[in-house]
């Protein structure tokens, strides 16, 4: 059985391939930052929800192991969700910066190209 070779030219290859087009400063580079900031605030809020529950329980009683991990639990949770406002200001300031430093470098147009 014979098997025959076809050979690609790298013109024809290079041709083919055409650059992404970016937002400007990577912002698409920033939406999963904000995703994940939406996602941990969902998860933080229901956890805290559940652990209330736990802790307010008729079958678990004050002072018990189980009613004191979900204090623990409630005063962790409540330590980490009090960072989420910073957390949002330096996303807001990444985007905002990304935003400038692409205005003064490439002087609103990019190679006669209105963004």
């Amino acid at each position: 059985m014979k098997t025959e070779m076809i050979q690609v030219s790298k013109e024809s290859k290079e041709s083919k391939v055409q650059p992404k087009r970016r937002l400007a400063a990577g912002l698409q580079d920033l939406l999963p930052a904000v995703v994940a900031f939406v996602l941990i605030a969902i998860v933080g809020s229901v956890g805290a929800l559940i652990l209330q529950g736990f802790s307010t329980s008729s079958s678990v009683t004050v002072n018990s192991i189980a009613y004191n991990a979900t204090q623990y639990g409630l005063k962790g949770i409540n330590t980490f969700m009090s960072y989420l406002p910073l957390i949002a200001l330096v996303i807001v300031a990444a985007i905002l910066i990304g935003i400038v430093l692409v205005a003064f470098a490439f002087g609103g147009n990019r190679g006669g190209e209105r963004f």
